[in-house]
């Protein structure tokens, strides 16, 4: 596996895949677009089967630049995505091609849970839900004295100090 950060190197990469191969990118890129299509061109000509794992979709929060993410995400042969709700949307703005879900993140729980009227009702409660390692806040914010509110975090706890409900 090969992780290409810096345009040039994925250049001088694609020279030494071989024709055929199956290639895997994790989608966005992050990679200068232009550069993305020049690359998808090159493999094609080696016959490789494009691939993307799409882990996040940046222009659903900037709805005009969702035609680029539609264009690349065309070129791939397959494409494997979060949710059912996550392809609906792509197949919305254009997706033509064979993409299923992967179920990553559906955050099911084993775990009791309050029926949804009475969280409502809760006014005492904030339940926070994400990348906790990334999320270098909540360090500060457990340190502060909130006698009359509960936090509830949800996620990957990493190397953070706290309980996951204080």
């Amino acid at each position: 596996i090969r992780v290409w950060t810096k345009s040039k190197a994925l250049l001088s990469s694609v020279k030494k895949i071989n024709n055929g191969d199956n290639i895997w990118f994790q989608y966005p890129p992050y990679i200068f677009s232009p550069i993305f299509v020049i690359v998808e061109k090159i493999l094609k000509k080696k016959h490789c089967k494009l691939f993307f794992i799409v882990h996040d979709i940046e222009s659903l929060r900037f709805e005009n630049i969702m035609k680029k993410d539609i264009v690349i995400l065309n070129c791939a042969d397959k494409i494997i995505a979060h949710t059912d709700n996550m392809i609906k949307i792509l197949k919305e703005h254009g997706l033509k091609k064979n993409i299923e879900p992967m179920y990553l993140f559906p955050y099911l729980t084993d775990d009791e849970y309050d029926l949804e009227e009475e969280v409502i009702k809760r006014k005492d409660t904030v339940a926070f839900a994400g990348n906790l390692a990334k999320s270098e806040f909540i360090t500060s914010l457990l340190n502060m004295d909130f006698n009359y509110i509960k936090f509830r975090f949800y996620g990957l706890e990493c190397n953070l100090n706290f309980n996951k409900e204080k």
